[in-house]
């Protein structure tokens, strides 16, 4: 009652869970079948088929949830690939972007070295037609300074119409050749001037394109920026379904774990019911159980004798071999070797080891006494599977398994230690 009642309140709360977080699902899962089997493990009811029932079903469930967590992974990995081949894409044209920026700033920056250049030889040509028409006036200056006369009266005092015609020529001469110098320097300077406006104009259309490329850029830049945040949530969101799925697979190998071992114990159960059924219809005692159909119960009866007397009965078959199923002083197994030292004092009690952890009473590992019942598990600890008697001084006589005999053992030995699991007193 009590593992059916904790069972339906665990899987109510996993339920209630599942439609709310995967994470706390699985919690809730793993102990239902911590809890459920657990309870399967104490002595106080067999297992039963309804019991292997429930772990199957919790077996369809894990598998499903299991199914769910991998194709919520499925999606998540068509996402990542999706926006990692988004990804891809805008780093090629980001890297192509980058590319055209760096030469339209190579381009800029040569139109910037030429118009600099071309302003400097504009700056040299003022200056030189400066200088030019400063020595120009310098000339001047200096002819009326000595004494020379100016250019009227140059001609005004030409002796004969030869001399004037000469002095004109000379004139003419003067002022052709410094307004071919001024000619020359104006030309150059609309040249230059012509050029630095065409490269600026250029310049200009050029800065225009690398403005364009610069947005693009930013666009671009943005854009990976809020792929790379997708990606780093979906990075997140699949670790967390990927560790959902480990916990998946390690709940389902305890779980098929616990069915396999539940299963073991019920073909146990049929194998002993049989064997009783069979020991039933042919009345006869040496079957080893005594005519007990019910192996599970306190079957212990009243005997005559006391617990070292069952040890030194016991002690009377060391060196016996182990033989499975045996249960008389030709060969015995474990629970046949205490079944059959039991019966010889008046005793009833189970044939099997786990019967055994259902007669008399329980006593704890410090209070042990000469012929107390001492159990032990046995496939991974899902069941018991083994029973000796205890001697005194942490040691116990017991037919171990088959090709060794009976023997004497110590408590404190690692397997031993490892797979206790309890004792029952039946004889005071």
């Amino acid at each position: 009652m009590l593992a059916s009642i904790c069972n339906l309140l665990v899987m109510n709360m996993f339920f209630t869970l599942s439609k709310r977080n995967k994470t706390a699902r699985l919690m809730a899962l793993a102990l239902v079948l911590i809890m459920g089997f657990a309870l399967l493990q104490t002595p106080t009811q067999a297992v039963s088929q309804s019991e292997l029932n429930k772990l199957k079903q919790q077996q369809a469930q894990l598998a499903e949830e299991k199914s769910g967590i991998q194709s919520q992974l499925d999606a998540l990995s068509s996402q990542v690939a999706s926006q990692t081949e988004k990804l891809e894409l805008l780093t090629e044209q980001l890297e192509i972007t980058n590319s055209e920026i760096d030469i339209l700033s190579e381009q800029i920056a040569l139109y910037t070295d030429n118009i600099a250049r071309m302003e400097n030889e504009l700056t040299v040509n003022r200056q030189k037609k400066q200088v030019l028409l400063k020595n120009y006036r310098a000339y001047i200056r200096t002819m009326e300074e000595n004494g020379s006369y100016t250019y009227l009266e140059i001609l005004l005092g030409a002796s004969s119409l030869e001399d004037l015609l000469s002095r004109i020529d000379t004139i003419r001469e003067i002022m052709t050749y410094y307004d071919g110098l001024v000619n020359d320097i104006k030309e150059a300077q609309e040249r230059i001037e012509s050029a630095k406006a065409d490269m600026e104009a250029e310049m200009a259309a050029q800065e225009e394109v690398f403005a364009a490329y610069q947005e693009k850029q930013a666009d671009l830049t943005s854009q990976q920026e809020a792929v790379l945040t997708v990606l780093t949530s979906l990075a997140a969101d699949s670790s967390e379904y990927e560790t959902q799925l480990q916990s998946v697979n390690t709940l389902q190998a305890s779980l098929s774990g616990q069915i396999s071992d539940v299963e073991t114990q019920l073909a146990e159960l049929d194998r002993i019911r049989a064997e009783q059924e069979a020991a039933n219809q042919a009345g006869s005692s040496d079957t080893g159980y005594g005519g007990n159909s019910d192996w599970y119960g306190d079957s212990a009866g009243t005997g005559t004798g006391t617990g070292q007397d069952i040890v030194d009965y016991a002690m009377t078959f060391l060196g016996v071999p182990y033989v499975y199923g045996g249960t008389s002083p030709s060969g015995f197994d474990c629970s046949g070797l205490v079944y059959y030292c039991y019966k010889h004092y008046g005793y009833t009690v189970n044939r099997t080891a786990a019967g055994l952890a259902y007669s008399g009473t329980a006593v704890s590992s410090s209070e042990l006494a000469p012929g107390d019942v001492i159990l032990f598990t046995s496939q991974g600890g899902s069941y018991i599977g083994h029973t000796g008697i205890y001697i005194g001084d942490g040691q116990f006589i017991h037919a171990p398994h088959t090709g060794d005999v009976v023997k004497i053992s110590s408590l404190s030995s690692d397997y031993y230690t490892t797979n206790y699991w309890g004792a029952r007193r039946i004889a005071s």
